[in-house]
């Protein structure tokens, strides 16, 4: 499948700098916070977008506008920063302003100018380079092979869906669900990472898997060795802490926004990426992720409802064949306490309740 260059839109990286100067302002209560981090997971361009708009405000918040000589600028491109500008004072909430305030929205407008002046390569001379972004996706049962400009192979498994940033410094994918397996192409100057909600992993020249499915996400490292990394859980929370690990060839590792990274483990022997053959395992997994994956394969949504038992506690041991979903619904509720109801011609629900 060839790669399809999209754009990096202006508007995202004004979204960007109006959420960092938001977030630097402490203007951003958890409601916000939370629509901040649905922005960044949405689309990979918008963590890049947002980690320039930091190393921006981290470079020019003490410079001033009168700093800058409006000669340097085409009339169109002002015509931008002028929009920009009035954008970032609608955005901030009404209130008198003292002189310390004064001299911060003046840092704000500077930000700003350089900001666009950075981020707006079109009408620069020597305009930065912009990534390549592909969309790639499966459907369900489909699996899909796909090599990268930069000669990196994706294997996606079906149902899977996720984005290519590729730049002149990093190579980033981000899975929004599904499975994939990466044989990545040694390049020292640019990193191979991959996001999946708010795990990471970062190749170090290596073969590996990830499964974002049902909340939990799954890595396994077949070559090489590859840096695992999510934010540390207190109470049930993120932190701003992260934990990180290296997992090297042979091991495999999983995150969740209950637990966590947990340690790693070792893998048993040929099942890396089994999913390739349609063979799901588990070992202590949520009945959830295992749901999640059936879905992948199934012509017939499979949703999980409540009942005697918690589904939440549910941790399975199990494995089935993606091709044969008929018989792994005959055998699960024979070794967990769920019920399988098939009456419904639309949906296959499961069910907890007590094994007869």
């Amino acid at each position: 499948m060839a790669e399809i260059g999209i754009p990096y839109p202006n508007e995202i990286h004004k979204k960007a700098l109006e959420w960092r100067i938001r977030i630097e302002g402490g203007d951003v209560g958890p409601n916000e916070q939370l629509q901040f981090e649905q922005w960044l997971a949405a689309d990979a361009r918008h963590q890049q977008a947002y980690d320039r708009a930091t190393t921006v405000w981290t470079s020019f918040e003490t410079l001033h506008a009168d700093r800058f000589a409006t000669d340097l600028f085409k009339p169109s491109f002002m015509d931008k920063v002028r929009a920009l500008i009035i954008g970032v004072f609608e955005s901030l909430p009404a209130r008198k302003f003292h002189v310390g305030a004064i001299a911060a929205v003046s840092a704000v407008i500077a930000i700003s100018i350089v900001g666009v002046a950075l981020f707006s390569s079109s009408e620069l001379e020597d305009p930065v380079a912009q990534p390549v972004v592909t969309a790639l996706e499966t459907g369900r049962g489909e699996f899909k092979t796909v090599t990268l400009s930069d000669n990196s192979e994706l294997t996606l498994g079906p149902a899977t869906q996720l984005s290519v940033s590729i730049s002149q410094d990093l190579r980033e994918i981000h899975l929004i669900e599904g499975a994939a397996v990466f044989d990545v192409a040694p390049d020292a100057s640019r990193r191979f990472r991959v996001r999946a909600g708010k795990f990471t992993a970062t190749a170090l020249g290596t073969v590996f898997d990830v499964r974002n499915n049902g909340g939990v996400v799954r890595l396994a490292v077949d070559e090489g060795a590859v840096e695992a990394a999510h934010p540390f859980i207190l109470n049930g929370e993120p932190t701003s802490m992260v934990t990180r690990r290296e997992v090297s060839a042979g091991y495999q590792i999983r995150a969740s926004a209950d637990d966590g990274l947990s340690s790693t483990q070792e893998m048993r022997p040929n099942t890396f990426a089994t999913w390739r053959d349609d063979r799901l395992r588990y070992v202590g997994a949520p009945l959830s992720e295992l749901v999640a994956d059936a879905n992948r394969y199934s012509d017939k949504p499979i949703v999980v409802e409540g009942g005697a038992t918690n589904l939440d506690e549910i941790r399975v041991t199990f494995s089935f064949d993606g091709n044969d979903l008929d018989t792994m619904l005959v055998v699960l509720p024979n070794m967990f306490p769920v019920t399988v109801d098939r009456s419904e011609p639309s949906m296959i629900t499961i069910r907890g309740g007590a094994i007869e």
